[in-house]
């Protein structure tokens, strides 16, 4: 099974999926969690943020999750993940998969940017930004849309994943 939680950056992504990674981790022993930004670090930076780089990112994060559900590993997998190629893949490649899309308005994730990477965009302090100036791909066929703009109800939101999945805890038997 492999959960892809996408959204922009600051759409609280890695705390859904920290919170999921949990509730599942419980019952299940063969579970990965693949944050984009540990990934990032973990993979060396070799590449930078610009189109170009992310997407080389994206693949390197698809192709190692299809790697790990190959040998029946779960993955929760958080990532930013723009590009609709790399959700084809998903797709097409993981027997089980899930795309969770946490949605977040943009003038909310600017309001609330704890990290400044979006002021730092709009004053053009901080490049290749995605949802600035750089586009993202709104996921299409997203089998889950979380509208988490108000940042609460952590435990209804990752139950509503539960749920998608069939793993509620009346199901859940690993």
């Amino acid at each position: 099974m492999l959960i892809w939680v996408t959204g922009l950056s600051g759409a609280g992504k890695t705390t859904i999926a920290v919170a999921l990674y949990g509730e599942l981790k419980k019952k299940l022993s063969n579970l990965v969690l693949l944050d984009g930004d540990q990934f990032r670090e973990m993979m060396n930076s070799d590449v930078g943020y610009d189109h170009s780089g992310r997407l080389i990112m994206a693949w390197r994060m698809a192709r190692i999750c299809k790697c790990l559900t190959d040998q029946s590993i779960h993955v929760i997998c958080a990532t930013i993940s723009m590009y609709k190629e790399i959700h084809a893949f998903n797709r097409s490649n993981a027997k089980d998969y899930y795309e969770v899309f946490i949605d977040v308005s943009l003038d909310n994730l600017i309001k609330n940017d704890k990290k400044g990477l979006y002021s730092g965009a709009l004053s053009k302090k901080i490049p290749n930004v995605v949802g600035i100036d750089l586009p993202f791909d709104r996921p299409e066929s997203c089998d889950l849309i979380i509208d988490n703009n108000r940042k609460n109800a952590l435990e209804e939101k990752v139950g509503r994943i539960l749920h998608l999945i069939g793993k509620s805890d009346d199901k859940l038997n690993g």
